[in-house]
């Protein structure tokens, strides 16, 4: 397996917006953490429900072309 990662020497700097919908978005998810941490007290949930879970969910403001794909 290769891996190449492209780096740039000065990236612009994020904007207020952008800053706050990434602090929403954090504040989104870990709201949902919880409900699928408890609907199975057995044991955790698997990363892949928790991806589908999320991916499953109308999540606004996402960037053009974002989301989670499973």
């Amino acid at each position: 397996m290769t891996c190449i990662l492209v780096c740039f020497p000065a990236p612009r700097p994020c904007e207020r917006k952008e800053l706050e919908l990434h602090a929403a978005l954090g504040r989104r998810v870990a709201g949902a953490l919880p409900s699928l941490l408890c609907s199975s007290a057995q044991e955790p949930p698997s990363l892949n429900k928790v991806f589908r879970t999320l991916a499953s969910e109308d999540i606004p403001d996402l960037p053009p072309g974002g989301g989670l794909y499973c």
